[in-house]
């Protein structure tokens, strides 16, 4: 009888970010292997190496122009990194004989390794995943977040990012899913099982010598006392605020709605609703509009909104888009400066014909001040485009967008995209209830300039 002692240690006695009912589907099956034997798992080695390595999952979307990369590589130059089955923290911990597990130190090193290969223009996670340790993923969620400006990281639940893997998926800079995706789980769980009874029905009597009181705290060989459940329930909430922290952060929410989720898990259009996902579209097109997003020349993709702007909660109407999308254009949001109540990628209405107050006119002002502070730096000089995005489509402070600005490579002067938009005047924002004479409306500008951005013809 296998009794797989790393695999118990990665179900009991440790916390876990992982949708309820694949731990307690995994914990069920273990259970199995204690009871019977072998039980359910009937997995030999030969059936084990017959199975396709995750990093097939997406063969079908590598080129053939970098075929001896150790990694999927498109011709179009986006690197697929595929998340998928359970997460653990270390590599090789848990024998093949029982489950195939993913690591977060096998994804670490691919991802590394994608951000430092010179023909890797962008990275797309696709998640398939129900979650996994705690262990490890909070420290990868933070790294892969901190890179997402330095190379395009964009994600795309295929068709599941549940828990620890949804912590893994919001730190791209731009999530999506197909329209059977589910999302969430924004939780921790911790679970244990006793095993006295059982142990006593089968003739076994323990004796523990222990040199502290706590020494034997969680011992499967026992039940829990109050105070270890209290103690347990406190680090689980411990452990669920970080989690909660980190999605507020990468997702632009705040931290309180991630709360009032309640760990739900969501289809792919609640998960828009909620703005836990940017968009609901199949792995093709999603991989389709990154690598059209390359070409276009631009590196930095970042949140629309801050996280003080989404503070509705989950049951209040759907607030978008979360995030910006490459088709919308700067012009489009320029007339109408974002606030907290205003989402920064809606499109303008019209300015009203009533006399705007005085706190109105300095917000004006002071947006206007902020555009041409950006716009006009001299770190905006080559990276036009950037610029542009920063000054119309974020709240960032003007030393904040000048900072990213000097971190981004300058484009260059002949991609299409930098020549389209340095030909697009900077939109002149206003009170007046019309345009002066000869200038024209932000609807216009922003007709005129979206014809910059349409999609070739396939």
């Amino acid at each position: 009888m296998k009794l797989y002692p790393h695999l118990a240690s990665k179900l009991f006695g440790t916390p876990l970010m992982m949708a309820e009912r694949d731990a307690h589907a995994l914990a069920e099956a273990f259970n199995q292997v204690i009871v019977n034997g072998t039980g359910g798992l009937q997995i030999g080695t030969a059936d084990v190496a017959a199975k396709p390595k995750p990093e097939a999952y997406g063969s079908n979307f590598a080129g053939a122009r970098y075929a001896d990369k150790p990694f999927i590589l498109t011709d179009a130059g986006v690197a697929i990194l595929p998340v998928h089955g359970p997460l653990v923290n270390r590599a090789g911990q848990i024998s093949p004989d029982c489950m195939e597990m993913q690591s977060y130190q096998r994804l670490s090193r691919k991802f590394e390794a994608m951000q430092k290969d010179a023909d890797v223009k962008a990275i797309l996670l696709e998640m398939d995943t129900p979650g996994g340790e705690v262990s490890g993923n909070f420290d990868l969620a933070a790294r892969w977040m901190s890179l997402r400006s330095a190379k395009p990281l964009w994600a795309h639940a295929n068709e599941s990012a549940f828990s620890a893997g949804y912590s893994l998926a919001s730190s791209a800079s731009r999530l999506l899913a197909p329209r059977t995706g589910m999302v969430g789980s924004i939780g921790v769980i911790w679970m244990h099982v006793d095993q006295s009874a059982r142990l006593e029905k089968a003739g076994y009597k323990f004796t523990t010598f222990k040199s502290g009181q706590h020494k034997d705290d969680f011992s499967s060989l026992k039940g829990l006392s109050k105070d270890e459940k209290d103690w347990a329930e406190q680090y689980v909430n411990s452990l669920a605020d970080m989690f909660t922290a980190h999605v507020a952060q990468a997702r632009g929410i705040d931290q309180q709605a991630v709360r009032d989720f309640e760990a739900q898990i969501y289809s792919a259009s609640e998960a828009k609703q909620n703005g836990l996902i940017d968009g609901v579209q199949t792995f093709a097109e999603t991989l389709a509009e990154l690598e059209q997003f390359v070409a276009s020349g631009q590196t930095v993709f970042l949140p629309a909104r801050t996280a003080a702007q989404v503070t509705a909660a989950p049951s209040q109407p759907e607030q978008e888009p979360i995030m910006a999308d490459p088709k919308d254009t700067p012009a489009a949001t320029a007339a109408q400066p974002a606030t907290p109540q205003t989402p920064a990628a809606a499109p303008a209405a019209a300015p009203a014909a009533a006399t705007p107050s005085a706190a109105g006119a300095d917000a004006v002002a002071d947006a206007k001040a902020r555009i041409k502070a950006i716009t006009g730096h001299d770190e905006a000089k080559g990276r036009e485009t950037l610029a542009q995005h920063l000054a119309f489509d974020t709240d960032l402070s003007v030393d904040a967008a000048v900072a990213l600005l000097k971190a981004s490579a300058k484009q260059s002067a002949g991609t299409g995209l930098a020549a389209a938009m340095a030909a697009v005047p900077n939109p002149a924002v206003g009170v007046s209830a019309a345009p002066a004479s000869g200038e024209e409306t932000p609807e216009q500008l922003g007709r005129r300039v979206a014809g910059y951005f349409t999609k070739p013809a396939q």
